[in-house]
């Protein structure tokens, strides 16, 4: 009998859940265990470390589970080739998004601000003393999270949820799932807006490298952001604490007519 293609859309969220509590779990252990013999100023650095290449084991467990399975990794997982225009598209779509979803943020903060301390934690967790740092955090939070997460959740997650016909369905039910993981109550919003582009993306091209980009850059920009307080640098940036209404204008636009362009092409495609 000829194996089955796809897994169910129940045994593709076992899994992933699966996984997600097996990391969690270890980096319990991985805090009671060391927290006392680290540095004080290092110890929430160290957790968000493993904890971020612990998060390769999202795309490596499900690899290998499929394979055991027999299922067919190419089409599963989406790491399909896209023309360079896609990947140029990907680029302008990735950094409107960026710039919408920090305005967003903002204003989500006016109605449900985070609190200080949890501010503090991430922003102390994403900061570097040196270029070792940079490149460990360059490497799991813009590699490793954007290759994992977008394989996991727009490749296995998505696809199986694909097959069974309901494409609303499955980029929405995928982008919860991504907003879960998080586990971030004041980025849900964010998240859940943020999933829904990138199942977009990963639908419309079949492949995740758009949302792997569109993923890392978002990433890489709020690195950035926090390390060389661009912020302050780029007064054009922001007007009255919010994102300036003209950036926002020129993002919009760009995101419209970048989505736009993709669905021409891909549609006469």
């Amino acid at each position: 009998m000829e194996n089955k293609k796809y897994p169910e859309p129940v045994e593709s969220l076992i899994v992933i859940l699966g996984i997600y509590f097996g990391i969690f779990i270890l980096a319990l252990i991985f805090s009671s265990l060391f927290e006392s013999s680290l540095q004080p100023g290092n110890n929430t650095k160290s957790i968000y470390l493993f904890f971020i290449f612990a998060g390769s084991f999202y795309l490596l467990i499900p690899l290998v589970y499929a394979y055991k399975k027999q299922y067919n990794l190419y089409h599963l997982f989406r790491f399909k080739k896209v023309p360079f225009h896609v990947v140029i598209l990907s680029l302008f779509i990735a950094f409107s998004l960026s710039i919408l979803s920090d305005e967003l943020s903002r204003l989500l903060d006016l109605i449900i601000p985070m609190p200080e301390w949890l501010i503090e934690q991430i922003n102390d967790s994403m900061k570097v003393d040196n270029t070792t740092d940079f490149v460990l955090l360059f490497m799991g939070v813009v590699l490793i999270a954007a290759v994992a997460e977008e394989g996991l959740i727009r490749g296995f997650l998505q696809t199986s949820l694909e097959q069974k016909g309901d494409v609303t369905r499955a980029v929405l039910l995928s982008a919860i799932t991504w907003t879960f993981i998080h586990t971030n109550p004041w980025w849900a919003i964010q998240f859940f807006v943020l999933g829904m582009v990138f199942g977009y993306l990963a639908w419309r091209t079949d492949s995740v490298i758009p949302s792997m980009i569109a993923h890392g850059i978002n990433n890489l920009i709020a690195l950035l952001f926090i390390n060389f307080n661009l912020e302050e640098k780029m007064e054009w940036y922001t007007w009255q604490g919010h994102v300036s209404p003209i950036l926002l204008i020129l993002s919009l636009g760009l995101i419209y007519w970048s989505i736009k362009q993709l669905d021409s092409y891909y549609r006469a495609d």
